[in-house]
């Protein structure tokens, strides 16, 4: 996995859920067992950094207290935490490097951004597709990684449009462009209610009459 590819799939979790309170705000959630605080201060205590009304501001960074508050977020079921406690492992940040102990935490994450993502949650989508495209906690596959950036294009047109020109970038041919394309329909097929009955309608008919050339 590239270096930026990485960067990107652990800062997409932060920044799609917008700006976080101060420090001492998330400290005070994150000690009543609010996960999602939780997994935020051990990202801010992990990157030196806090996103904030006020903009990107310094923390001073702990890798033991990151690799705490990740655990105990990752503990809740919380899937962006299960993801960076597994690069944490992988790293060997504040705890001792164990591969196998990355790939079962990044298979935990891959579960409940897979469970998020088909209720239609979009920024889970784009997660679930990364993990495809960088194999983690699963086996490299860009074809469903591009099926789920298809999903995801409908309600974050942007990002998910850059990662699937990214795939092309990096040798995505059209026939799997075209094989990823029905994936998209089969996905949706068996998720009935993961998007709005006009958009599932929009997006089948989208790869129905767009045929990538060969």
């Amino acid at each position: 996995m590239t270096k930026p590819t990485l960067i990107a799939l652990l800062t997409l979790c932060v920044w799609l859920c917008g700006c976080g309170p101060s420090l001492s705000r998330l400290q005070a959630k994150a000690e009543v067992g609010d996960a999602e605080a939780q997994f935020r201060l051990g990202w801010s205590y992990d990157s030196g950094s806090i996103f904030n009304s006020s903009g990107r501001t310094h923390c001073p960074k702990d890798p033991a207290k990151a690799l705490m508050w990740f655990r105990k977020a990752a503990d809740q079921d919380h899937p962006c935490a299960q993801l960076h406690l597994g690069y944490m492992y992988e790293a060997g940040k504040g705890v001792r490097q164990d591969d196998k102990e990355a790939e079962k935490w990044w298979r935990m994450a891959v579960a409940g951004f897979r469970k998020a993502a088909k209720r239609g949650n979009p920024q889970k989508q784009i997660n679930l597709g990364l993990m495809h495209a960088n194999g983690r906690g699963v086996e490299t596959n860009l074809i469903a990684a591009y099926a789920w950036y298809n999903v995801a294009e409908l309600y974050r047109s942007n990002d998910a449009k850059q990662l699937k020109d990214a795939l092309v970038a990096e040798g995505m041919t059209p026939d799997q462009i075209n094989e990823a394309g029905e994936l998209t329909k089969e996905i949706i097929r068996k998720n009935p209610d993961m998007l709005r009955p006009e958009k599932a309608k929009q997006l089948l008919k989208q790869f129905k009459a767009k045929e990538v050339k060969k």
